[in-house]
């Protein structure tokens, strides 16, 4: 399901809530977007199985941003994003990206920096030099471990396949990749220029 507005992602968890009533709890759900949550709403995701389904065109200062914001109150604004609060009540948070609608590069260590951070990527399409220091929500920042798992483990959840992939464990699909750098030791703002070097799936390199 896709619900921006707190009406919105209320209305879906309602929804939610009903079909988790009928034989069996029904499938695997997401909600997509989720920008503005209630707070009384942020426990149901996890009470009703609900995969928190993040883009991050919105986690950093940009156009899209600005605009949203010129709409929405600034005490709402304020609250955009609450991941942090999603991870503490038990939610699971899947990194996605709504590409090519919200992001306009397919890149997923824009959206991890970004979830760290909560600003501008220097060198990205929305540059930091536009936006100097400025952040979106920073209160709501993860961790590094943290978004790396959205966008890998968390998504498996989100999409219900964990007992095939996610993670790397015996009897699950061997996919992983190598990169050109330990993006854990490096500088946080640098992560978006992370370069995928081999890549492996279900064991086959290439």
């Amino acid at each position: 399901m896709h619900a921006t507005g707190d009406a919105s992602v209320r209305q879906a968890l309602d929804a939610a809530e009903i079909v988790r009533q009928d034989a069996g709890g029904g499938p695997a759900m997401q909600i997509a977007h989720m920008s503005f949550i209630s707070e009384q709403d942020l426990p149901r995701f996890a009470e009703l199985s609900v995969a928190a389904d993040a883009c991050p065109f919105m986690w950093f200062p940009s156009p899209l941003t600005e605009g949203v914001g010129a709409f929405v109150a600034d005490e709402t604004m304020a609250n955009i994003w609450p991941f942090k609060d999603l991870l503490a009540a038990g939610a699971v948070v899947a990194g996605g990206s709504d590409w090519p609608v919200g992001l306009p590069v397919l890149n997923p260590w824009l959206g991890i920096e970004g979830m760290v951070t909560r600003q501008a990527a220097a060198d990205s399409a929305n540059s930091s030099d536009s936006y100097g220091d400025r952040t979106v929500n920073i209160n709501q920042a993860i961790t590094l471990p943290q978004a790396m798992a959205a966008f890998t483990r968390e998504s498996a959840k989100a999409l219900g396949i964990t007992e095939e992939t996610g993670t790397i464990e015996p009897g699950k699909s061997a996919d992983f990749i190598a990169l050109d750098r330990n993006i854990f030791t490096g500088d946080i703002k640098d992560v978006h220029n992370t370069q995928v070097t081999r890549r492996w799936v279900a064991g086959q390199g290439s």
